[in-house]
């Protein structure tokens, strides 16, 4: 029996075409900007961003706001932040709302791993 591939390139230039939505989770630490660092057309200009309200959170739009006004290699981020009065409450929003497939994690490391490992918690599993 003979493998069909008839439909294959157009399957893949499809996938090749998708937009793919980042969230970004409670992003305390530098790290999390700088997989924003540079504009890539396949990532929507929109980040979503919970976490709670606070100088994380602040240093993070800080960063983006630096990309997006340097004069080389300009990036176009447009940061739609989910305010939140603690971590425990952005994360049942970003979960609840699952704005995107893709979701930042770089912050502190030992809430991060609990995260990843918890089924109920992790929809992106």
């Amino acid at each position: 029996m003979a493998l069909d591939t008839s439909n294959l390139a157009t399957k893949w230039l499809g996938f090749r075409n998708m937009t793919e939505t980042i969230s970004g989770y409670d992003p305390g630490h530098f790290h999390a900007a700088l997989l924003l660092v540079q504009r890539n057309p396949r990532v929507s200009q929109t980040i979503h961003v919970y976490a709670p309200a606070g100088p994380d959170v602040e240093k993070f739009i800080t960063l983006i706001e630096n990309f997006n006004s340097r004069t080389d290699d300009t990036t176009d981020w447009l940061l739609d932040c989910h305010n939140s009065p603690n971590a425990t409450d952005a994360l049942e929003a970003m979960v609840a709302e699952r704005p995107g497939r893709i979701v930042i994690l770089a912050g502190r490391n030992g809430d991060r791993l609990a995260l990843m490992l918890s089924p109920p918690a992790c929809p992106w599993r």
